[in-house]
């Protein structure tokens, strides 16, 4: 948790770098009672999947994304107070990850019959936005630290 919080200070400044200050006290503070199936505190997945972003390079908004990325499914935290405190571009990323575990797969024959047709963007289909909106969080940070645990 410490190591996210030593890249924070190395990468970012200025507005960026107190929003991501203010997100990771935010997100800690929410998750301050929960635990992981190991024992651990959860809000070391929070900052695992921030910190995959920050070396991939991604910027501040998306970081604090991934670190707020449970807090409305999983505390008391609402949209409204992610809005508030981090602005609408974070509670898009945050409202479109918590969106998608109700994503229904299809079987491989389902989806070789829909190949004729445009498949949308997970993100565009969840959350109505462009998928030029940081499509690498999800892509490459959440499911990076999701593989771990379902593999």
């Amino acid at each position: 948790m410490e190591s996210v919080l030593m890249k924070i200070y190395e990468f970012y400044t200025g507005d960026d770098r107190d929003m991501l200050l203010r997100a990771y006290d935010f997100a800690r503070d929410a998750h301050r009672n929960q635990k992981r199936a190991s024992g651990e505190p959860y809000f070391i997945h929070p900052c695992a999947v921030a910190e995959i972003l920050v070396d991939l390079g991604l910027d501040a908004e998306t970081i604090a994304g991934a670190l707020l990325h449970d807090v409305i499914e999983d505390t008391p935290a609402t949209e409204e107070d992610v809005r508030e405190n981090f602005g609408d571009g974070v509670l898009t990323l945050v409202s479109g990850v918590t969106k998608l575990d109700k994503i229904v797969f299809k079987s491989q024959e389902e989806e070789e019959a829909d190949r004729d047709g445009p498949i949308p963007h997970p993100i565009e289909a969840l959350t109505g936005h462009s998928a030029s909106i940081h499509p690498d969080y999800t892509a490459c940070g959440a499911g990076t630290q999701i593989l771990p645990r379902v593999f």
